[in-house]
């Protein structure tokens, strides 16, 4: 059975450097649409077309906050696991020390 990502620092860290991947790209395209939509902004108009521009901005903007909250999640995660090696040292110190 594999163990967790908070009992496998190595599966942390590579967990986190997934999600900060996905992070990097969704902010990427969120950048492109921005791009795309002011490089075309006269022909949406004339279109119409500001509600499906809107959505596919916010669907990409979506996209943003749910990367966040995993690298949120990821960070949280992280901490909670290198706070959990911590304070196991510093009680391990305290039991070796007295026996010195």
């Amino acid at each position: 059975m594999g163990r967790s990502a908070l009992q496998d620092p190595e599966r942390a860290a590579q967990t986190r450097r997934l999600v900060l991947h996905a992070s990097t790209a969704e902010e990427a395209d969120f950048r492109f649409g921005l791009v795309r939509a002011r490089e075309n902004a006269e022909g949406v108009a004339l279109l119409r077309g500001e509600k499906d521009e809107r959505e596919r901005l916010f669907g990409a903007f979506d996209g943003i906050r749910l990367a966040w909250t995993g690298q949120t999640r990821s960070q949280g995660r992280l901490m909670l696991l290198t706070n959990a090696y911590r304070a196991g040292l510093q009680n391990l110190k305290k039991v070796v020390e007295p026996a010195q």
